[in-house]
C-alpha cells in the first residue's frame, strides 16, 4: 500500500474554493442584487452565480495544452504539487533523472506491476541506517547470468524452508530438521577446520534533517514596533506556531521545519503613536474652494512650464 500524501487534503481544499456547489458561488447580494443566475421563461432567480472563493489561477482547456521553451522551466510551490493523469503519465529526460525527499518515498502499482532496469551500468538498492525487506506472496528468483551471487552478514544468515533449517552464525554451522539428514556426492571429503571472513562495504549513515529558525521583526511604515501583537505561523509541514511580538516587535521560532512559512500578525497591543507631530506648513483643516482653486492653479502652472521648456 502506497503511503498517504498530505497533498490530498489540500487538493480537497482547492476542489471546495472553485466548486459552486461548495464554496465556488457568491454567498450573499452583490451591488444590492441577489447574486443568482436568471432563468429563461422566468423572474425567478435560480443557481447561485460561480465565482472562487479565494484568488486562485485555474487554466483549462477542451482540448490540449502545450507548454514549452527553449530555455529551462521552473515550477515551484511552497505546499504541494498534485499531478493526475487519468491515462498515461509519461517523464523522460535526455541526461540525468533526480527526485529527492526529505521524509518517506512510496511506489504503488495497482496492476501491471513495477519493473526496474539498469540498461548500462550497475543498479543499487540501499538501506543505509535501517532494515530491508523483500517480500513476495509467491515465488522469488535471483539469477546472476554471467557472475556469481555473494550473500554475506556480518552476525547470522538464516535459511529457512518448512520446518528445517541452515543458520551460519560466527564459527558455526548449524543444520537442523525434523526428519533425515541426507549428504549426496560420489565423494565426501570432510577436511579440516578453514576460515573465511565476510568482506562487507560501509554504507553512508543517513542523518535527519536539521530543524532551522525563524526571525520575527514586525514594524510599522515609519520603522517603529509593533509591540505585543499577537501572531500566528504555519510552517512547511502544516503545523501551526502561535505567540505575542516582545517590546521590539520581534520573536524568535526555534526548531521549525525547513521551509516556507506563513505568518499573519494581529493588531499591536497598544495605539499607533506617530513619531513626528509637526505641524504641515500653511495646512488647513477645512480649505474654501478659493483655496483649492488656488492650488490647482499653481502646480498646473508649474507643470505647463514645465512641458514648454
Amino acid at each position: 500500500q502506497a503511503l498517504p500524501l498530505q497533498a490530498n487534503s489540500a487538493l480537497a481544499e482547492l476542489i471546495a474554493t472553485v466548486d459552486p456547489k461548495k464554496d465556488g458561488k457568491f454567498e450573499s447580494a452583490v451591488g444590492g442584487q441577489t447574486a443568482k443566475k436568471a432563468q429563461p421563461g422566468s423572474r425567478d432567480p435560480g443557481e447561485p452565480t460561480e465565482r472562487f472563493a479565494k484568488p486562485v489561477l485555474v487554466m483549462e482547456a477542451p482540448s490540449d495544452i502545450g507548454l514549452a521553451s527553449p530555455a529551462s522551466t521552473l515550477l515551484f510551490a511552497g505546499r504541494h504539487v498534485h499531478a493526475t493523469s487519468q491515462q498515461d503519465l509519461h517523464l523522460a529526460s535526455a541526461h540525468t533523472l533526480a527526485a529527492a525527499v526529505g521524509k518517506g518515498a512510496s511506489w504503488f502499482s495497482h496492476a501491471g506491476g513495477i519493473k526496474s532496469i539498469a540498461a548500462a551500468g550497475s543498479q543499487t538498492i540501499q538501506a543505509n541506517t535501517d532494515a530491508m525487506e523483500i517480500l513476495a506472496d509467491q515465488s522469488i528468483t535471483v539469477t546472476s547470468s554471467n557472475d556469481e551471487i555473494h550473500i554475506l552478514a556480518k552476525e547470522k544468515i538464516v535459511l529457512l524452508a518448512g520446518q528445517s533449517s541452515v543458520t551460519l552464525e560466527g564459527s558455526n554451522i548449524t543444520f537442523a530438521c525434523p526428519g533425515t539428514f541426507s549428504v549426496k556426492g560420489s565423494g565426501n571429503a570432510f577436511m579440516g577446520p578453514g576460515r573465511g571472513t565476510a568482506s562487507l562495504e560501509g554504507l553512508p549513515e543517513g542523518k535527519s534533517v536539521s530543524k532551522d529558525t525563524i526571525e520575527l521583526d514586525h514594524r510599522y511604515h515609519d520603522d517603529d514596533f509593533v509591540s505585543g501583537a499577537e501572531y500566528e505561523a504555519i510552517l512547511a509541514d502544516g503545523s501551526v506556531r502561535k505567540g505575542k511580538l516582545d517590546p521590539s516587535g520581534k520573536a524568535t521560532l526555534t526548531d521549525v521545519p525547513l521551509g516556507t512559512a506563513k505568518v499573519r500578525f494581529g493588531p499591536a497591543s497598544a495605539k499607533f503613536q506617530r513619531k513626528h507631530k509637526d505641524s504641515t506648513p500653511n495646512h488647513e483643516a477645512a480649505p474654501s474652494d478659493k483655496s483649492i482653486s488656488a492650488l490647482v492653479d499653481k502646480y498646473a502652472s508649474s507643470l505647463l512650464q514645465g512641458d514648454k521648456q
